[in-house]
This record gives structure tokens, sequence and C-alpha cells, in this order.
């Protein structure tokens, strides 16, 4: 079977990753995470002196809590 040039699947549950692949990942700006951590909205982890990685999970929540909230605003106002 040929192979087909689809976007690469969204990577699992429950990984952790580095904030560069997660912000890729999910489609969102580092500073947007790196700003979560600071705010104490998702954890870190760090590996070595260098690398911080974050549980997609976290992001994944915390994405559509921001967009159910914005929802429900929209939903509020007269």
């Amino acid at each position: 079977m040929p192979a087909s040039a689809s976007a690469p699947a969204p990577p699992a549950p429950g990984c952790l990753r580095p904030i560069r692949q997660a912000a890729e990942a999910y489609g969102i700006d580092q500073m947007t995470i790196r700003r979560w951590i600071a705010a104490g909205l998702i954890s870190s982890y760090r590996v070595g002196v260098k690398l911080i990685m974050v549980d997609l999970d976290e992001i994944n929540a915390r994405m559509v809590r921001k967009v159910t909230s914005a929802r429900d605003e929209d939903e509020a106002a007269p």
C-alpha cells in the first residue's frame, strides 16, 4: 500500500513530552505552556539540567476547560 501524506497522529495521552513537542502537538505557543506552569495550572517535570517535560493529559484538560469556560460566557451574555 502506498504511504499517505496525512497529518501525524497526536501523541498518546498520559505521555510526558518536552514543552516544545507538547506545544506543537496542540498547536499552541511554548510560552503558553510555560505560563500555565508558572501559574500552577499544569505540572512540569525537570529531566536533567535543561529539559522540562509536561503531561499531555494536563494540557488537554486545561485546553478543554478553557474552551468550555469561553463557551459558557458566550451563552450567559444577554
